[in-house]
């Protein structure tokens, strides 16, 4: 897995597992919701290059 390609989906989910928190004193990340996450897995190539991409349209922005 290339990482910033991972990091790219952790951004886009980002606000559904803000809002799962479970826990008050020390909220914790609720790992159903993680688990549950659906992540696409192009080859290598693949996963660098939307990932080129993706970072140059938010360059752009």
């Amino acid at each position: 897995m290339y990482l910033p390609y991972v990091l790219y989906f952790i951004q886009y989910y980002k606000d559904r597992l803000r809002n799962s928190k479970k826990g008050a004193a020390i909220p914790h990340l609720n790992k159903e919701i993680f688990y549950n996450l659906l992540i696409g897995v192009p080859p290598k190539e693949e996963q660098i290059r939307i990932s080129s991409k993706v970072a140059d349209l938010y360059s752009s922005l």
